[in-house]
Order: structure tokens, then C-alpha cells, then sequence
């Protein structure tokens, strides 16, 4: 970037928006232009659908915010069983290899372009009028709160790697927040900025995407697993399918909660998640959401991404096949889990999470995620998970909402949903301990065993300024997650 954002932006607008096909069709790129892109509803449609595509390639969800960098820091993985750049990322903690400068870049350019280009889509449509969409007011108003869901996201993912945990620090210059298109300079903002614009965007998109999520396409959210993760083939209803892959009003709202625990605002958290947990949970009043049943959560044809509770998450045709060969560029490593997994998953307590831990077929004593391996199986919604990477789930907003709970005083409301979770994952006790601490020990380890190679973990044990606890092991959360900013890349 190095104040060339705004040109490259341009270029990658174009690039970008034309190389949707698995959507919709598009002009061809060599007579694209943004005056044409932009000059019918279908264009804009196109224009978001990229964005979406390009944030599940590797550089972002694809792998490092998920599977990859996030769930090595977590130390999901033996150390030793991971590709190098990750290993001296998140093992040997040598943050000054070119490998790992790589990373940083890599997520950091990446998610700043999506965000130029979410701008250049906000800016374009905040100057059209509603006639030229197919659907008037509410879809122009779907795809700008989607874009601002977008924009607020991918910052809230920067501020998570790139800067300290507020528990320690909120006063500080943190990133900058790019809100503008062209921007030729964004000078970092303190923490406490940056989360005040990121709610801002989230809370604009949640009331805009709700006239299509609660009333006028309803059914694509309501109507399970077979509207959220298939969609509608039929051409002027598809593009207000796929619920699940796009940042929804449910989503958006779940979202929001993450953001204002993660900035200490229980009781803005504890409301939004409230919200979700009573309107469109399996204990709300629409149980629009529900959870993994036993019979789903077991076997040969079992869902390996639990997808029923799933609120957002990337798609990629390719998903399957990236990793592999991602994985295959150091044949000798396998990502097999930490060896403290025996701890995560006692033997005496059944948890259908355990059931997506397979044997390695080199070292039978160990396991491998099952998550991110392609399953056989041609059952109903089973192909389609191969090609999702969750992002939010709505368990994480009961655990939200069950620590907001705690912390606010409603200590028996929080250890309620805290056990809903553990029982709609199969788990046979009832956690009762109201000790702080203890409630706190047993919260990282419901993270670890639902989180585990997704990615989130790690911000639980950040946010909390808690120590990764692997057996007598005991890594402090310091300066070694916190990612350094890309040289030069303080300016746009």
C-alpha cells in the first residue's frame, strides 16, 4: 500500500468485482468499468458477492483467521506439527522472521483492500437511487448495511491482532479506522475510537439488513439449514439466499456482542446477546437457530462444522483444496492436536465435539480435526460444509451472554446458559461452581473444546489477559500475540 492504496484500490475494484461467476454472471472485465458496475442493482449485488470471495481466501478466513495463524497462537497444535512460518509465529515466538513479517502483511493489506473496497461500494450506493434496484429500498439497504457489517468486521479482526487487549491498554493509538474512499491518509485512532466506529457501522447495518432478514425474506434466515446453507437456485430470489455466508441481522447482532466484550461493556454485551439468545435461539421465542443434534454430531455422515448454530461463516468452493495444498508445501506435518487434548475431552464425559477428532494415520495415539478435511459423505447438507469456514456461532453468543450474566451480578443466569451449551454438546454434568475463578477456568475450556482449530480461542485468552495453560506448561499472554504493524503501513 505505502500511500498507493488508493490507485490499487481502483485496480482491485475492478479485478475484484468481476470474478464472482459462482453468483451471479458479470460483464466481462476487460468492459468493466465503474460506471457500468455500478449503473444497475445487479452490479452492486456483484460488488458485495466479491468482496465475500475475496475475504475466504487464505490470506484472511480461509486460513490464517481461522484454522491457521489464530489456532496456532492458541496453541490447538503440536508445535512441532505445524508449517514453520507458524511454528516461529506461535511456538518459538520469533516475531522477526521474514515468515512471519509475511503473515502480518498478508492480513493486514488484505483486510485493509477488502475494507477500501467496501468503502468504494458504500460511496457508490449511498449516491443511488432505490428505483434501480429489483427490490427498491430494501435491497439497497441490505447491501449497504452489509458493507458497513464488512467494514466494521474486518477492523474489529485488525484491532484483535494488531493491538493490545483493552484489559491492558485502551488509550494508546491503536489502527486506523478507513472509513472514506479514496483515503490517501488515515492516521491510527486510540483503541477506544476504533471500537466506538466499529459499533457505530455494526449497529447502522443491523437496523438496515433487518427489513430482509425479519420481514421480507424471512424465510431465508427462519427456514433452517435448507435456506441458510443451500439457498434458492431461482435467479431474482438467490441472491437473498445464503444467509449464513452473509452478514446477517442475527449475525450482525451477535457480532455486536463480541465487540462489547471484547471492550468491556457488559452491559451492552449482555443486551445484544440477550437479544439473540431470546428471539432466535433454540431457548428464544422465533428459534430460528438451533444446535447440532446427537444423531448429526456422530458417525460416518456426521455434520463435521456443526453447522446448525452457525451465524456467519466464509464460503469457498476451493476450501478443501487450498488447505491441502497449503498443507502439502511441508509434506512431513500433519496439524495434529495438542497432546493436552486427552484434558480438554476427559474420557468419562461424553462432548459430540470430541467426535470431530479423527486418529492420524501416522501416529495412532494422536488426532487430527476433522473440521477441515473433505467429507464423503452425500447426505443432505453434508457436501456444502466442506466449503464453509464458521466465523460466528451462536453458541459464542451464549457464552457471551453467559459472562455479561456473570460479571453484571445474575450469577445463576449465567451458570443456566453456560449448561444449556454444555448439554446441547453432550455433555452429562451440571456446572454449579460460583467462584469467579473456577467459572472462568471452565469458560476457556468450553472455548477450547467448541473453538478448537476455528480460531477464537485465542481472544478469549487475550481479551482476558489469561495464560495459556498446557499442562505444567504456562504461556503469559504478553507481547508475543500482539502482531506488529507492517512497516510503512501506518498511511494510506
Amino acid at each position: 500500500m505505502k500511500n498507493k492504496i488508493n490507485l490499487y484500490s481502483i485496480i482491485l475494484c475492478i479485478a475484484l468485482f468481476s470474478n464472482c461467476s459462482k453468483w451471479l454472471d458479470v460483464k466481462p472485465s476487460d468492459q468493466l468499468t465503474d460506471a457500468a458496475l455500478f449503473s444497475e442493482g445487479t452490479g452492486f449485488r456483484n460488488a458485495l458477492n466479491g468482496i465475500y470471495q475475496y475475504i475466504s481466501e487464505g490470506d484472511l478466513y480461509g486460513r490464517n483467521l481461522s484454522w491457521g495463524l489464530n489456532s496456532a497462537l492458541a496453541q490447538d497444535y503440536i508445535g512441532t506439527d505445524i508449517s514453520s512460518e507458524y511454528r516461529l509465529a506461535a511456538t518459538t515466538f520469533n516475531h522477526n522472521e521474514q515468515a512471519v513479517i509475511n503473515i502480518g502483511t498478508n492480513i493486514w493489506g488484505n483486510a485493509y483492500r477488502a475494507i477500501a473496497n467496501s468503502n468504494k461500494l458504500i460511496k457508490e450506493i449511498e449516491k443511488k437511487d432505490t428505483s434501480i434496484f429489483r427490490f427498491g429500498k430494501t435491497e439497497r439497504d441490505l447491501i449497504l448495511g452489509e458493507a458497513l457489517a464488512l467494514r466494521g468486521v474486518l477492523h474489529f479482526e485488525i484491532l484483535r491482532l494488531f493491538a493490545t487487549s483493552p484489559s491492558t491498554n485502551s488509550t494508546n493509538n491503536a489502527i486506523p479506522y478507513v472509513d472514506t474512499y479514496p483515503a490517501y491518509f488515515t492516521a491510527p485512532k486510540p483503541m477506544e475510537e476504533v471500537f466506538r466506529l466499529i459499533e457505530k457501522d455494526l449497529k447502522q447495518a443491523k437496523e438496515l439488513v433487518a427489513t430482509n432478514d425479519t420481514i421480507l425474506n424471512r424465510s431465508s434466515l427462519s427456514g433452517k439449514l435448507s435456506s441458510r446453507l443451500s439457498g434458492n437456485n431461482e435467479d431474482e430470489r438467490r441472491f437473498f439466499s445464503f444467509r449464513m455466508m452473509r452478514l446477517n441481522h442475527v449475525a450482525i447482532s451477535g457480532y455486536l456482542s463480541r465487540v462489547y466484550l471484547y471492550s468491556g461493556k457488559l452491559e451492552e454485551a449482555e443486551q445484544e446477546a440477550g437479544y439473540v439468545y431470546k428471539e432466535f435461539g433454540p431457548h428464544g421465542t422465533k428459534r430460528w437457530f438451533e444446535f447440532t443434534t446427537s444423531t448429526n454430531a456422530t458417525g460416518v455422515n456426521k455434520y463435521i462444522k456443526f453447522a446448525d448454530d452457525v451465524l456467519f461463516a466464509s464460503y469457498n468452493t476451493d476450501l478443501v483444496r487450498n488447505i491441502q495444498e497449503y498443507k502439502d508445501k511441508e509434506s512431513t506435518i500433519r496439524y495434529r492436536i495438542n497432546k493436552e487434548v486427552s484434558s480438554w475431552f476427559p474420557a468419562n464425559e461424553r462432548d459430540y465435539r470430541s467426535n470431530l477428532l479423527k486418529q492420524d494415520a501416522v501416529v495412532s495415539t494422536d488426532f487430527i480435526s476433522e473440521k477441515w478435511t473433505a467429507s464423503s459423505s452425500t447426505g443432505q447438507f453434508r457436501p456444502q460444509q466442506n466449503t464453509m469456514v464458521p466465523i460466528l456461532r451462536l453458541s459464542e453468543v451464549y457464552y457471551i451472554y453467559s459472562e455479561a450474566l456473570f460479571k453484571n451480578g445474575k450469577v445463576n443466569e449465567a451458570l443456566a446458559i453456560l449448561n444449556q451449551i454444555r448439554l446441547a454438546r453432550g455433555r452429562m454434568t451440571t456446572y454449579s461452581e460460583t467462584d469467579e475463578g473456577a467459572f472462568y477456568t471452565e469458560l476457556i475450556n468450553e472455548y477450547r473444546r467448541e473453538f478448537l482449530t476455528e480460531g477464537q480461542t485465542i481472544f478469549a485468552h487475550k481479551r482476558l489477559n489469561r495464560p495459556i495453560q498446557l499442562g505444567s506448561q504456562t504461556i503469559p499472554i504478553d507481547s508475543r500475540f500482539t502482531l506488529a504493524i507492517p512497516d510503512g503501513e501506518l498511511i494510506f
